[in-house]
């Protein structure tokens, strides 16, 4: 009977050494595998934020990656689809003739047909610097209002039609800023025009105005 019991004593003895050892080292892995989560966790956490800063980033490089003078400027000019056979072939062989030391102009008439309003950049960039319109080929609908506006780069610009027996305007004297230019096209021809201290720079443009 003693050594029965004495055997069952130190079978649980062992038995009890064997669990605490156990709960030990399942406590030690605990910790360290909490530890690393932790650590894990706190490393994606901070990568995440690197993301989102990058994703931030990104959206405001977007924004400002692709300026042009005329964003930078605070002129907005329209977004058009070209002509097409909306002009005929007399008009488009004058503007072609005209345009062709112009460097941003690629043989597009834009088609701003049917707006009340269009918008041509003035000192956008082109021809070597800010010495180009923006668009440099247009053709509207009579009664169609264009607007001239001044980038404020490039120095100081003016628009003056060339050929007045024509389509006839003028902006007046060059500058580098301040009100729009806006004339008003209430019948069909072909305007071409300069600005005048940046013409030997091919800084020209073409307004051709068809029946509403």
């Amino acid at each position: 009977m003693g050594r029965t019991a004495i055997g069952f004593g130190r079978r649980r003895l062992i038995a009890g050494i064997a669990t605490a050892t156990a709960v030990g080292l399942a406590g030690c892995s605990g910790g360290d595998g909490g530890g690393g989560d932790g650590g894990d966790g706190e490393g994606d956490s901070g990568d995440g934020g690197g993301g989102d800063g990058g994703g931030d980033g990104d959206a405001s490089g977007d924004g400002g990656a692709t300026p042009t003078p005329t964003a930078e400027a605070g002129v907005t000019v329209p977004d058009l689809d070209p002509a097409g056979d909306v002009v005929g072939s007399e008009a488009r062989s004058r503007v072609d003739e005209f345009l062709s030391d112009v460097d941003n102009y690629e043989g597009e008439i834009m088609d701003a047909t049917g707006r009340d309003e269009v918008v041509v950049a003035v000192g956008a960039e082109g021809n070597g610097g800010n010495f180009a319109f923006e668009h440099p080929a247009i053709v509207v609908s009579s009664g169609t209002t264009v607007s001239w506006r001044w980038t404020g780069l490039g120095g100081q610009h003016n628009v003056v039609s060339r050929d007045p027996s024509d389509l006839d305007f003028d902006s007046g004297s060059s500058k580098i800023s301040g009100d729009p230019y806006e004339h008003s096209f209430d019948s069909a021809g072909v305007g071409l025009y300069v600005c005048v201290p940046h013409v030997s720079l091919g800084m020209k443009g073409a307004v051709v105005v068809v029946s509403g």
